[in-house]
């Protein structure tokens, strides 16, 4: 697999890249850094005095350190790569440009302007057709001993080989927690499929109902981070990713991966 993962040289970004860095170890995956020059006027008539290459030299010495200190490190291959433009439609190209498989980004949580950091992740998500993997500044990197997983009748595939591949890189247990919204009849093919997947695959799993919550994604998010080493995943077709923000927002600071 090939990881793309966006840097702004924040604490939450670089921490993003631990954690991609984490995976990528157990899946013998491939990383590309990501940092995106959004070009204002001021940017452009300052490159045609001094030109380009000045202004992004630092940058490019930046990520080149970084490339250099996990190689030195970790036996993965990393790349680089630095794009000019608006923010969402460049990052969608180079998701396409790399074939990158998963996009890892950094979020600042609940902490700074969090009505900011809400409309970044779901314009993010939205636009992006791959999965996007979510770690806050004050994520404790890990082994996912527990993945929680919120399922509706919108979810696609709960046994998405991502989940599978995971789960068994980090010897995970995985709770599938189903609501209300699910029909009975839909609840029951659901639960087959699960049990036939995962019947010989030597994963652990529990299935369980949040039906009676007043607020089912405030239980769900509850009950995934009072479990030490958790991630939690959701589903990119489920309602409005706006819906899940408090989750991925998780004063926990429990990682977040959405399917797509």
């Amino acid at each position: 697999m090939r990881f793309l993962v966006a840097t702004d040289f924040s604490e939450a970004s670089d921490k993003a890249l631990m954690s991609a860095v984490n995976l990528a170890t157990l899946t013998n995956s491939e990383i590309v850094l990501l940092h995106i020059f959004e070009v204002s006027e001021i940017d452009k008539s300052a490159k045609k005095i001094i030109g380009s290459g000045f202004l992004n030299r630092e940058i490019k010495n930046r990520l080149e350190q970084m490339v250099s200190e996990i190689e030195k490190n970790k036996s993965i291959k990393i790349s680089y790569l630095t794009k000019e433009g608006e923010l969402f439609d460049t990052m969608k190209n180079a998701v396409e440009e790399t074939s990158s498989d998963i996009l890892f980004i950094g979020t600042h949580g609940v902490h700074g302007v969090q009505h900011i950091t809400g409309s970044f992740l779901a314009k993010t998500i939205n636009m992006v057709d791959v999965p996007v993997w979510v770690v806050q500044k004050g994520s404790e990197i890990c082994n996912f001993k527990n993945i929680y997983i919120y399922i509706d009748e919108l979810f696609d595939n709960p046994v998405n080989p991502i989940i599978i591949d995971i789960a068994k890189k980090f010897n995970s247990s995985i709770h599938f927690n189903f609501t209300d919204s699910t029909s009975g009849f839909a609840t029951k093919e659901l639960i087959s499929k699960i049990q036939s997947t995962l019947e010989n695959s030597g994963i652990n799993y529990t299935l369980s109902s949040l039906n009676g919550e007043d607020d089912m994604i405030k239980a769900f998010t509850q009950k995934a981070t009072n479990t030490d080493s958790s991630l939690i995943i959701l589903d990119r077709n489920q309602n409005e990713i706006s819906t899940f923000i408090d989750v991925f927002n998780n004063k926990k600071c429990v990682e977040v991966l959405c399917l797509n």
